[in-house]
């Protein structure tokens, strides 16, 4: 296979390209057979596919949080009665 020299990745390159430590990224570039010659193949890093990658959760917002009594409030606010106790129903879903 012929590699294009023009550009070599270092291991902590693959790591920041993908955003894990450099010994993760050594274990990916092994896996997916990329040999290391003075450095890796930028294009052949770029191409390797991760299965089961997951996302990122720290990236996202927060969710908001709904309380219980956030949804019996709603709910009694789209039945629109008066005599509607959310407090009572709080205590007997609580009981």
């Amino acid at each position: 296979m012929l590699v294009d020299m023009t550009e070599l990745w270092s291991t902590a390159d693959a790591a920041n390209h993908w955003g894990v430590s450099e010994s993760r990224a050594r274990a990916i570039l092994a896996k997916a057979g990329v040999s290391r010659i003075t450095g890796y193949d930028a294009c052949a890093v770029r191409n390797i596919n991760r299965p089961g990658q997951g996302a990122r959760i720290d990236l996202r917002e927060p969710a908001m949080l709904v309380t219980d009594r956030d949804i019996r409030t709603a709910v009694a606010a789209t039945l629109d009665d008066p005599a509607f106790d959310v407090d009572a129903i709080a205590d007997e879903l609580t009981s």
